[in-house]
């Protein structure tokens, strides 16, 4: 009961801290490891962001969205990059909407987000030891969308036989 209290009051104090104070107190709460307590404020201030300027709209987002993702919300963290609609134009902002996008299964947000096979490769090569499953989609992904785009080289890395050889093999 007293840390449910502490939260409670840690909320409120975060609540009423310009974005700069807010952000160092996060920067604390990182360092303590407190998670959790991060993302229980920083989803509280996101709720209410409408006072701040985007720029602080943006650095809670930076801060929120990889937590949300750590913390099986993918789809609340994509929602919440959602909310900039076509004014999310920062690179990192981006990279974070195709880690959500792709944690979620939302694999046309994904493509909205990354139309090049690179950044897809990329995120089935991270997600291979720890989610076979995931992977396996991913990769699928990759195939459907980018099929004849893709190099040799990253048909190798895939192992994805070039369509000509799979023609030659059955045709033989």
């Amino acid at each position: 009961e007293n840390n449910t209290q502490w939260n409670v009051a840690a909320i409120a104090i975060a609540s009423s801290l310009d974005t700069s104070s807010l952000l160092r107190a996060d920067d604390m709460l990182d360092r303590l490891g407190e998670d959790q307590l991060r993302l229980t404020i920083l989803k509280s201030i996101w709720e209410n962001v409408g006072h701040r300027s985007r720029a602080a709209q943006k650095a809670i987002a930076r801060r929120a969205v990889p937590l949300m993702i750590d913390q099986d919300d993918a789809v609340g963290a994509l929602q919440l990059l959602d909310a900039f609609g076509e004014s999310l134009v920062d690179e990192d902002l981006l990279n974070l909407r195709f880690q959500a996008a792709i944690s979620a299964s939302a694999w046309d947000a994904a493509a909205d987000t990354q139309s090049s096979p690179e950044p897809w490769i990329d995120a089935w090569i991270a997600v291979q030891e720890e989610d076979p499953n995931a992977a396996t989609v991913i990769r699928q992904q990759i195939q459907q969308r980018f099929g004849e785009q893709l190099t040799t080289s990253q048909r190798e890395t895939l192992g994805i036989h070039s369509p000509d050889i799979e023609d030659k093999i059955q045709t033989s």
